[in-house]
């Protein structure tokens, strides 16, 4: 016993030196980093428009002012375009929220097609069956394989009525293990804000993944993040983020 007391006394008296060391600073930025942050915040917002939290995107949601103290069962999520050389080969895979069309196709069941503005159904569709969806200006036109379904005020709603369905997005592509088509869970739904009304002509459209919590963290962060991100073996540190970010913690 005479020789744990000194012990003892020597791991509290190095644990309150430590918690005295001052924080570790972040490095010093110069101004030409000031400079480049700037203007490379400046062109996003010119490209992509606001964000989300900003209000002015209303597509996306509405804005949870205050500190939430329910969780969120679903997210909206924006996917990015990709576009393409004279090849065809991949250009930019994340180039932007503002897609002059979009084409779909599922994997399971059927899938509800949905007018939003009048909650009209245009059609269903099944595997094997391609979806277009591209705006003229004043409306959405919708074609079902080539077969133009009509103009409609949108937007314009891919409801699944199989929980195994994953939708195809036909026109980007995403890079993990080669390049590839990317699937989604969820909902898909194809609308247009502010900022993408602005645009044109070619008119632009935004495509919104409506996906369950539990869906996002295999497959919109898969798809969504740049290669270097990697959430490691198991989904349960990023649940554990989301859950804490969504009751505002």
């Amino acid at each position: 016993m005479r020789h744990v007391f000194p012990l003892l006394l020597l791991l509290m008296t190095a644990s309150a030196a430590a918690s005295q060391d001052p924080p570790q600073q972040p490095p010093d930025t110069t101004p030409a980093d000031q400079q480049q942050f700037e203007e490379e915040f400046i062109r996003s917002r010119a490209e992509n428009g606001e964000s989300h939290a900003s209000g002015a995107r209303p597509e996306l949601g509405p804005v949870v002012l205050g500190n939430p103290t329910t969780a969120a069962v679903a997210l909206r999520v924006g996917l990015y375009a990709s576009t393409f050389t004279s090849t065809g080969a991949l250009a930019i895979e994340f180039a932007s929220l503002h897609h002059t069309f979009v084409e779909l196709t599922n994997t399971d069941g059927d899938v509800r097609v949905i007018d939003k503005s009048t909650g009209r159904q245009m059609t269903v569709m099944a595997p094997g069956s391609l979806m277009r969806v591209e705006h003229d200006g004043t409306s959405f036109l919708v074609a079902q394989d080539g077969i133009p379904l009509g103009a409609v005020q949108g937007p314009v709603l891919f409801r699944p009525t199989s929980a195994a369905n994953l939708f195809q997005v036909e026109h980007i592509r995403r890079v993990f293990s080669g390049t590839k088509v990317p699937l989604y869970r969820g909902a898909m739904e194809v609308g247009r804000g502010p900022t993408t009304t602005g645009l044109g002509p070619p008119f632009r459209v935004n495509l919104i993944n409506i996906v369950e919590v539990e869906g996002y963290v295999p497959g919109v962060v898969a798809n969504e993040s740049i290669a270097s991100f990697a959430v490691g073996s198991s989904t349960r540190p990023l649940n554990t983020m989301l859950a804490r970010r969504t009751l505002g913690g």
